[in-house]
């Protein structure tokens, strides 16, 4: 029987700026659904995965973002039970970022020994696949909503069925770029520290403007 192809029907240009849209996946429903904030826009739920894609200035995603895409929908159960078993070696370090050392389900920190134990903690709200690519497949990052963090959520930024990163839901999107290039060989050290410089002289040129603004305020505002 031949597979169909997920995007069959897909008109990309009657889509918004970053191609948003959602795809049924069965092993997502494996993962916990009560209780999770999602972002689906159409109605779905169980099953069902928000799907954008880095634009920078395409009228359709790249061939490297649609590889992602099928290398996640050909081999689904293995990237999610890779994520899970990963996930559970840096459970330790995520805990320390919230000041939490010992296990605590009140606190959203309960004791995970295997997969399914994490399935049921986190909720998948939607997958984002990246300009950035190695072998020609894009990196993709997923977004959790999680317990111990319900504002921030989770993120975790992978490469087929690889972790590279595990952090707060926004790095899905635009974060881990410093990581994303040390794995597939464009990291630069005199560029890194470039970025770094611009973004301090970003920073400060903020800094600077919030300073102008207040100094122009008449005298009798300074009081409000």
């Amino acid at each position: 029987m031949e597979k169909k192809d997920i995007l069959d029907g897909v008109d990309f240009s009657e889509l918004d700026d970053d191609f948003y849209l959602e795809i049924e996946f069965d092993s997502i429903k494996a993962f916990r659904t009560e209780g999770s904030y999602s972002r689906l826009r159409n109605g779905h739920f169980h099953g069902y995965i928000g799907i954008s894609f880095s634009n920078d200035g395409h009228d359709k995603p790249r061939q490297n973002q649609l590889n992602a895409l099928y290398y996640f929908q050909d081999n689904q159960e293995q990237i999610l039970n890779s994520l899970c078993a990963s996930f559970i070696n840096d459970y330790p370090e995520l805990m320390k970022r919230y000041e939490q050392n010992t296990y605590d389900q009140e606190s959203g920190f309960p004791e995970l020994i295997n997969p399914e134990q994490v399935k049921k903690l986190i909720g998948i709200e939607g997958l984002c696949i990246r300009n950035q690519e190695k072998d020609d497949v894009s990196y993709y990052g997923i977004s959790f909503c999680c317990p111990w963090d319900e504002e921030h959520g989770l993120g975790i930024l992978m490469h087929k069925n690889r972790v590279i990163l595990v952090d707060r839901a926004d790095i899905f999107c635009v974060g881990g770029r410093t990581e994303i290039e040390k794995d597939n060989g464009t990291y630069s050290e005199e560029k890194h520290k470039k970025e770094l410089e611009e973004l301090e002289k970003s920073r400060q040129e903020y800094i600077s403007s919030l300073k102008e603004k207040k100094d122009t305020r008449k005298w009798w505002e300074f009081w409000k």
